[in-house]
């Protein structure tokens, strides 16, 4: 899901989903390995449709009709996102589905959340929202090995 949620945000081009960007030595001095971004497939639409998908996640999160609206109206960073929720039947729990990616107009990170009896999609949201909070906190470290060695502890 969050390939596919990669793949909207960019126009198509897929990537493998991954958390590991580099791979440093123990004192963080040296980098041993920096994943390349292996192309899987894309696929071909034209952008109207890209942009039309795009745009309904945009409002998603940034319309006040928005199933996401309450977690990232006012979020330090426009956020796009589609809330699901798996409906099982007659007294048993749905389960949640949400999938986000951020920044809106400079897509960094993708993210899909999938949890057993959550209720609605939207609920999901938060737990989104945390890690992007770690994701945009790092990234605006002022040292970048300093905010990874906070991370770790």
């Amino acid at each position: 899901m969050a390939d596919d949620c990669a793949a909207v945000a960019n126009g198509g081009t897929r990537y493998p989903a991954s958390i590991l960007k580099t791979v440093r030595t123990y004192d963080y001095g040296t980098t041993v390995y920096t994943r390349d971004n292996e192309v899987l497939s894309t696929v071909d639409s034209p952008d109207y449709n890209w942009k039309a998908v795009q745009q309904g996640m945009y409002l998603v999160a940034n319309h006040p009709n928005g199933t996401a609206y309450a977690t990232f109206h006012d979020y330090k960073v426009k956020v796009a996102a589609k809330t699901g929720t798996v409906q099982k039947g007659s007294g048993i729990s749905n389960n949640g589905v949400f999938m986000c990616y951020a920044p809106f107009d400079d897509p960094q990170i993708a993210i899909a959340i999938v949890v057993e009896h959550s209720g609605a999609g939207a609920s999901l949201g938060p737990i989104a929202k945390d890690i992007l909070n770690t994701y945009f906190d790092e990234q605006t470290a002022e040292n970048t090995t300093e905010g990874e060695l906070t991370i770790l502890k």
